[in-house]
């Protein structure tokens, strides 16, 4: 009886300690992860999220700007896909820099602007969903009051009058498409004359693109820069926006 009750106990303590009695201890190939050994030949070379996100970004802006060369040269184009949520995030973050140490930035909003502007075109409807998503993550980040703070006092004058008279018209994005491509010109035309050589907007996203690899050279990580965190996880490793759509191979779509 007193054997039993041993045997009893042992078996109750074998179960609680979540291991059976009779368990066979792990090989050397399964327990390199309680011993610290990693297989190195099963781990190649890997960027981190964030460098990821920023070369995809610039990668964007590229193949953007050689749509915008297309189309201003009469070729057409379907559409262009729409950035990351981590792009999204990034470019938050970049120009929340750009605008801190220049006054202002519009010339990310402005590369911005014109993907929704080319969809919106090619759609025949006003719409500007990455205006719309990237403003959504600049309050969802607190970017805003991050800005007011951190805002230098050369600049708070110039910053000012930005905000009052420039910035509306990239707040109220669809308004402001609908008024540019509410015309009955043919599309040849109307890229023509938007991204023609005396056009303020035909070198809207190779601007972007320099700016992003300036910041790339100046600074290791630009949300450590501006003390910000990621609203949206920038490690997606699918490069896909809310609808799913690509998002740098689309920039591509010009034909």
């Amino acid at each position: 009886m007193q054997r039993n009750s041993r045997l009893a106990l042992f078996v109750a303590l074998s179960l609680i300690l979540g291991r059976p009695s009779y368990a066979i201890p792990p090989s050397m190939d399964e327990d390199k992860s309680i011993t610290g050994e990693i297989n190195i030949e099963d781990v190649g070379p890997r960027k981190d999220s964030f460098s990821a996100t920023q070369d995809k970004a610039i990668d964007y802006f590229d193949s953007l700007q050689e749509t915008i060369d297309s189309v201003a040269h009469g070729q057409s184009v379907e559409s262009i896909g729409e950035l990351s949520d981590g792009m999204l995030s990034y470019l938050n973050a970049a120009y929340l820099y750009c605008s801190v140490n220049l006054g202002k930035c519009p010339m990310i909003l402005d590369a911005i602007l014109e993907i929704d502007l080319i969809n919106s075109r090619s759609k025949r409807v006003a719409a500007c969903p990455n205006m719309t998503r990237f403003w959504k993550g600049w309050v969802q980040g607190d970017m805003e009051n991050r800005h007011k703070y951190m805002v230098k006092t050369g600049f708070l004058k110039v910053t000012s009058e930005f905000n009052s008279k420039e910035r509306p018209r990239y707040l109220k994005c669809q308004d402001t498409i609908a008024e540019v491509i509410g015309d009955n010109r043919s599309d040849a035309s109307f890229y023509a004359e938007r991204y023609g050589s005396e056009s303020s907007y035909n070198l809207a996203a190779a601007k972007v693109a320099k700016l992003l690899r300036d910041i790339k050279k100046e600074v290791p990580n630009v949300f450590v820069a501006v003390g910000a965190r990621p609203a949206i996880d920038a490690s997606a490793s699918s490069g896909s926006g809310s609808s799913g759509t690509q998002s740098n191979s689309g920039a591509r779509r010009a034909r």
